[in-house]
């Protein structure tokens, strides 16, 4: 009677062992099938291990398989709260119309005015009144009007100036203590004071607890941008990174939904808090960047990713691959790493430019759409939804065209829609939701490109420094959004468009003399540079 002994799976071979049928011992294994499984062991001891790096690794258990793509999910749920907390003072900090208070002696005006109407500012403050209840955005909670204006302006403002210092940070700490631990502290920390904030009675108090928003929302957004990026091949890089933006998108249409059904800007501030509660169990679905633990010397932690997203993907490892180890890694990064050498230099400067037109021209657009005439919850919306085929665009012209085209010819038309934008007529309201809608559409183009771009552009070694420090441009950027917006058209209601439409021109041309990086492999430190063309070769 013959019986089969499986050894070790999938690496040695199962060998058969004879009894007679009066056999009544335990089996055992001839003296040849003995010497047969030693030889085996012994060929396999022998044959030479395979280094290969990360890349090697992902075409092997799959590059953007059943892992990548639940990874994908499950961040850009994390991701919701932190999205509602972007650009929920456009709703929390709304200006009611007011009137003159009944029998007033000094305040003689019939019907309601808008914010601009300043007359209330020459009289007391008890001869007029909001439309609105106290409840209704933190201008009426607070009083805020007339001199006092620029607490509006500062608590959209504020979020990105800490997220303009908390991106420097957040880079560091990611590259020096993983991506994983920082996205959770930041975690914790946003999801801490969304909650206190609307519970202060302070204006100055609550701008601060925006602040430390601001400051650790780079670890829900950026780090797990660079996170995936680093787990899926090039091919599909572009596609894993939009569809975190994708849904940011309908996260921003949702809140413009909420918005309108929810006149409190507490309670809204609330449910969009309450999102994060639900993040923490699905965190633990998370894995640690396979690049930063290789960057890091942790070959074995590495591994144990990869056999994990192996099983996941129906795949399997070879036995006889091994992780590479990465060669002249031999200090911590810092910032000064994104200035060493001229090269360096020029890519971080052009790269910082870009990022904070994108961030000025994207949240500018957002912020004056109530100024493009109609309604401002439609208006809102419709600005988010054209972002939805400009999330489409971006994969299929990143990979068709390159990043750096793609990136380049996006911010120009940009610029040139927007720009169109100032000098359209206010009477003429259809034509400027179009071009500013259009506007919109290619910016995000290019906003969704840069990010993949500048992922790939930097080495692992210094990437989320790059990264942060990228952010912090972009933050730049989008904290003067609220004044170019607001303040700005107070000297003339074209400049808040103009200005947004000449830099996008400016930024797009700059753009074009980088280099480009589809299809190239992707850099770990900066000894894996290669020779990167700088000029405009390929738009001749």
């Amino acid at each position: 009677m013959c019986s089969w002994f499986g050894f070790c799976g999938s690496c040695k071979p199962n060998f058969k062992s004879c009894r007679s049928r009066k056999s009544t011992g335990d089996l055992t294994m001839s003296s040849t099938e003995s010497l047969a499984m030693e030889e085996t062991e012994k060929s396999n001891s022998l044959q030479p291990i395979e280094r290969l790096n990360v890349d090697g690794f992902l075409r092997m258990v799959g590059g953007f398989g059943k892992f990548q793509i639940i990874l994908d999910i499950v961040c850009c749920i994390i991701m919701c709260p932190f999205t509602f907390h972007v650009l929920i003072m456009y709703f929390a900090a709304l200006q009611p119309e007011w009137k003159c208070v009944e029998n007033s002696t000094v305040c003689l005006l019939n019907g309601t005015f808008t914010s601009e109407n300043d007359f209330r500012c020459q009289i007391p403050r008890s001869e007029w009144e909001y439309m609105k209840p106290r409840e209704y955005s933190i201008v009426t909670e607070f009083d805020i009007y007339c001199d006092r204006d620029w607490m509006i302006y500062m608590t959209t403002s504020i979020l990105f100036i800490g997220w303009m210092f908390g991106a420097i940070f957040i880079g560091w700490l990611a590259d020096n203590y993983g991506r994983r631990k920082t996205m959770l502290l930041s975690i914790v920390m946003v999801l801490t004071a969304s909650l206190i904030a609307p519970f202060v009675n302070n204006i100055y108090v609550f701008i601060i607890f925006r602040f430390i928003v601001g400051f650790f929302i780079p670890g829900g957004g950026v780090i797990m941008f660079v996170l995936i990026s680093e787990i899926v091949n090039d091919k599909y890089r572009p596609l894993a990174g939009i569809i975190l933006w994708v849904f940011f998108t309908l996260i921003l249409c949702v809140m413009g939904l909420l918005a309108y059904l929810i006149p409190k800007w507490k309670i809204l501030f609330i449910i969009c808090t309450a999102p994060f509660f639900a993040t923490l169990p699905l965190f633990k679905f998370i894995p640690e960047s396979v690049r930063w633990l290789r960057l890091k010397g942790k070959i074995e932690e590495a591994l144990e990713i990869f056999q994990r997203i192996a099983d996941w993907n129906g795949r399997k490892l070879n036995p006889n691959a091994s992780l590479s180890m990465v060669q002249g890694v031999e200090h911590s990064s810092n910032p000064l790493d994104l200035f060493k050498t001229k090269r360096m230099a020029i890519k971080t400067l052009i790269q910082g430019f870009a990022w904070m037109v994108n961030g000025m021209v994207y949240y500018g657009i957002s912020l004056a759409s109530d100024d493009l005439g109609g309604s401002l919850y439609l208006n809102y919306v419709l600005v988010s939804l054209i972002e939805l085929p400009a999330h489409v665009f971006a994969i299929d012209f990143s990979n068709r065209f390159g990043r750096r085209k793609t990136t380049s010819i996006s911010m120009i038309l940009a610029g040139i829609l927007t720009l169109v934008v100032a000098f359209i007529p206010k009477s003429h309201n259809e034509f400027r939701v179009m071009f500013g809608m259009l506007g919109k559409m290619l910016i995000t183009v290019s906003f969704d490109v840069i990010y993949t771009w500048s992922v790939e552009i930097y080495p692992t070694n210094i990437r989320s420094e790059a990264m942060g420090f990228l952010q912090i441009t972009s933050r730049i950027g989008a904290a003067s959004a609220p004044w170019i917006a607001k303040a700005v058209k107070v000297i003339h209601n074209t400049l808040p468009f103009l200005i947004m439409g000449v830099l996008g021109l400016l930024a797009g041309i700059a753009c074009s003399i980088l280099p480009e990086t589809k299809g190239q492999e992707t850099q770990e430190t900066e000894n894996d540079v290669t020779e990167e063309v700088f000029f405009m070769d390929e738009f001749k």
